[in-house]
């Protein structure tokens, strides 16, 4: 029988400094992957990389040279570097040059668009664009086909979502703020809109935990 040699990709993680990033590394570090790590600050990063024992690279978006010359020899990207509506295009464009899989922590409905209409670029270069893989869309994804296996005469849902205790990360606080503006994205006769943030609401009591009023806010699965 022919052995099959499977190949190893070599990951890099950028963005990685921040509240979410550490929680990404400690569970990486449990699964045993050694990732390269990497971001703009390099104090943050030698910090990180001194801890975790990995090799760390330093650098920002804002060259495509530095950024070609940083993934050339990567084969998966993880992105953690929000707010992602400044910085995934840059990094998304990166990888389709350097052939790289691209992966991010996004929830945003513009991001998961803008990975969608380079769907064909995507396979030309059989690489694979992936964003949203954090808490936003896997959970709520995962529950809707649960649930649509278990009714699959029903044609509704409504998603609840509530932190008792706790909060947001830093990121997401600012990512959240910058998009106050734009509202929150609902789908009318198969288009995305955008209503105003907070137009709509609902009272939700999640099982015996308790009572919360909810209001509509962006979710990536309009997308």
């Amino acid at each position: 029988m022919q052995r099959t040699e499977i190949k190893i990709m070599k990951t890099l993680f950028y963005g990685i400094t921040g509240y979410t990033g550490e929680l990404i590394l400690e569970a990486a570090k449990k699964q045993e992957l050694q990732p390269i790590i990497a971001g703009r600050n390099e104090i943050k990063v030698k910090i990180l990389a001194k801890r975790f024992n990995l090799d760390f690279r330093v650098f920002d978006l804002e060259n495509e040279e530095n950024l070609n010359r940083n993934l050339a020899d990567i084969d998966l990207l993880l992105h953690c570097a929000g707010p992602f509506h400044f910085t995934a295009e840059p990094m998304i464009k990166a990888c389709l040059r350097n052939f790289v899989h691209y992966l991010d922590l996004s929830g945003r409905v513009e991001g998961f668009e803008y990975a969608a209409s380079l769907n064909e670029q995507a396979k030309r270069q059989k690489i694979m664009l992936l964003p949203g893989v954090g808490f936003d869309v896997v959970p709520s994804d995962c529950l809707v086909a649960y649930l649509g296996n278990k009714m699959p005469d029903a044609t509704h849902l409504t998603l609840a979502i509530a932190m008792k205790d706790g909060g947001i990360s830093r990121g997401t606080a600012l990512s959240s703020l910058e998009n106050l503006p734009k509202g929150a994205p609902i789908r009318v006769g198969g288009k995305i809109e955008n209503i105003p943030l907070a137009s709509k609401y609902k009272w939700f009591t999640f099982g015996k935990w308790y009572k919360s009023l909810c209001v509509i806010a962006p979710w990536g699965d309009v997308s």
